[in-house]
């Protein structure tokens, strides 16, 4: 964070879903959990919904951003429905 920006505010359960869909509490919690920005979940589910090979050949997420992406790609309901709203 540049100097003299403020925090951005810890995500809620609502934006949680508003960006991803209907997850499973449990997944929404975790995701809370990382500490991700609407940034970081938008870049998260953006880089899962992208095909296999773009993802390979593109540069990684890192941060709270890959922590969402791993939690996103462990969901089976998500990955089987993600259709990026962001």
């Amino acid at each position: 964070m540049a100097t003299g920006e403020a925090p951005q505010p810890a995500l809620s359960a609502d934006e949680v879903r508003h960006v991803c869909g209907d997850l499973a509490d449990a997944t929404v919690e975790a995701i809370i959990a990382t500490g991700a920005t609407a940034a970081d979940l938008e870049a998260a589910v953006l880089w899962e919904s992208r095909s296999f090979e773009v993802r390979e050949e593109a540069h990684g997420l890192a941060g709270a951003a890959a922590e969402v992406r791993d939690i996103l790609a462990e969901d089976a309901d998500w990955n089987d429905e993600a259709e990026p709203r962001a």
